[in-house]
């Protein structure tokens, strides 16, 4: 029920050291055998989230499906510093955590000059 607020208090207060481990994720009252598959659930969830118009932090666009920063700050400080840390996880541990960013992003951050095509 309170999956992005308390993804973001175990972030906050862990060390570094703990993020390059092998991430193991347990939902309460969903029992299961586990091979990888609840953390890649984990992961799709916050990134459905995380999307979500209600939660601020990115500026959706429905005619694309796209997603941008918005022009207003969150509310919270460290959020996209956590969001970093989350998704550099999700790496980690060779799990998808997708975000509907535009391509000009991606292009910007391999340092190639976006294009309007």
């Amino acid at each position: 029920e309170h999956l992005l607020h308390d993804t973001w208090e175990t972030l906050r207060n862990s060390v570094p050291e703990v993020f390059q481990q092998f991430f193991h994720v347990g939902f309460q009252g969903e029992p299961g055998v586990y091979d990888g598959g609840l953390s890649q659930e984990f992961f799709t969830i916050i990134a459905r989230e995380l999307c979500a118009p209600e939660t601020e932090i990115f500026r959706n666009f429905e005619e694309s499906h796209l997603i941008w920063f918005p022009s207003k700050a969150p509310v919270m400080e460290d959020v996209y510093f956590l969001i970093g840390t989350l998704f550099g996880m999700a790496l980690y541990n060779m799990k998808i955590a997708a975000l509907p960013f535009p391509l000009a992003l991606y292009k910007k951050m391999l340092n190639i000059q976006p294009t309007l095509k």
